[in-house]
């Protein structure tokens, strides 16, 4: 199946321009943080990396969906965080260096935990090979590419050129993030006739999904005594997941749109969601 224009362009530009502009804002140091404070950084690898994605197949188990809807939900939860994340903790009074950091790292740790993850779901939801087999090398370097790459050229720049980063990172970002609306708009657009099946479908799951990984992550960071700045940073990585990416490997390497259904329909749930949960740890932190 050929690759529509928007899938070549848009969508790959817009992720390379939001994980550039998050560059632009690293240092080593921040990395140096999460090496200093390992349990914290533990902590928000395993909700992440582990519960949200064992969480997303448990839901795709339990509900009566089709094959591409399972192996999109678990493709959603097997993705980075959202780079949104980070202005979502500013706006709950979250630890902003944490979460830049911990956000920069997911999406290189998630350059091999994606494949793995979205390979198994493959094996377990894609019954009669109505679904084709991933290429799980072609999936890592469209990820280096996308991802490590950007992240890289990003800290290289910001670090040569300060002055430049701290005037451009905003704007990048937000044209990033703009391509990626536009991509999420499009993917819905072109699946509408079968879209008011998929959202009575997986309108629920993805809800449960978003309500379960906040709950999952507020529950663990309170039980392990986080600083309260700490806790709504990983709770807010942990439940923004980067649904842009996701709509890529589903309609880019999988060539099945109706996978990222539950990536656009979970990017509508998300952000109302994360802004109450912000505006809470904002008020309680006063």
């Amino acid at each position: 199946m050929e690759t529509e224009f928007p899938l070549q362009v848009i969508l790959p530009l817009g992720i390379a321009l939001m994980i550039f502009g998050v560059g632009l804002e690293l240092r080593w140091h921040g990395f140096i943080q999460l090496a200093r404070t390992p349990n914290v950084s533990l902590i928000a690898v395993i909700c992440q990396f582990l519960l949200l994605p064992s969480l997303a197949f448990l839901l795709a188990m339990a509900f009566d969906l089709s094959p591409e809807l399972r192996i999109g939900l678990v493709l959603l939860a097997a993705s980075p965080g959202a780079s949104t994340a980070v202005f979502y903790t500013y706006l709950g009074g979250g630890n902003i260096a944490l979460a830049m950091a911990l956000n920069a790292f997911g999406k290189l740790l998630a350059v091999f935990t994606l494949p793995l993850y979205t390979a198994l779901a493959l094996q377990l939801f894609a019954g009669g090979g109505m679904i084709p087999n991933m290429p799980v090398a072609e999936l890592m370097g469209r990820l280096v590419v996308l991802v490590l790459f950007p992240a890289m050229v990003g800290m290289a720049v910001g670090y040569r050129f300060p002055r430049f980063a701290r005037h451009a990172r905003i704007w990048v970002k937000r044209a990033g993030l703009l391509m990626i609306v536009v991509l999420v708009v499009w993917v819905v657009m072109r699946e509408w006739v079968n879209l008011p099946e998929m959202l009575a479908q997986v309108g629920l799951p993805t809800l449960a999904l978003c309500l379960a990984a906040m709950t999952m992550a507020a529950a663990i960071v309170h039980l392990m005594s986080l600083e309260v700045a700490n806790r709504t940073a990983i709770v807010l990585i942990t439940t923004m997941q980067s649904g842009g990416l996701a709509i890529l490997v589903a309609t880019g390497v999988l060539e099945t749109p109706a996978m990222a259904v539950p990536a656009a329909i979970y990017s509508l749930i998300m952000y109302p969601l994360a802004g109450l949960f912000a505006a809470g740890m904002r008020i309680q932190a006063s």
